[in-house]
């Protein structure tokens, strides 16, 4: 938490099998934004951000770009739409431009608003 802002990370969805990391990412995402918008909880901003120290600029990862900050969830039809939205911006962003295709489950950055919730309200609200 930093400038009463909360920062939340889902880490990337990858591998198969017995290797695999993280296999409900979607399911995980609608969760998160369910949970965001029973409790009012406005997106500051959302990015994808890498495991390792992040060298790319905001405005080269960052999503939804075409909706004003803050981002009210509200304003969507329901949280699939707007994950949906979210994967779809995902894809468009590429470590190789020239690469086809795109990863619509990549590592990424929810930052929320200033919130009147304390640290531990949020912590019960994402824990569940």
């Amino acid at each position: 938490m930093t400038n009463n802002t909360f920062h939340l990370i889902l880490n990337s969805r990858g591998g198969a099998g017995e290797k695999s990391r993280n296999a409900d990412y979607t399911y995980g995402l609608e969760l998160l934004l369910h949970r965001m918008l029973e409790n009012t909880l406005l997106i500051q901003e959302i990015a994808v951000e890498r495991a390792q120290k992040e060298t790319r600029p905001l405005a080269e990862r960052q999503l939804l770009k075409q909706y004003t900050r803050p981002i009210n969830i509200a304003h969507f039809h329901d949280v699939k739409e707007l994950r949906s939205k979210i994967a779809k911006d995902m894809t468009e962003i590429k470590e190789n431009p020239e690469s086809k295709g795109g990863n619509p489950t990549k590592r990424l950055l929810i930052v929320l608003q200033n919130t009147d919730h304390h640290l531990d309200e949020l912590f019960s609200i994402f824990k569940g």
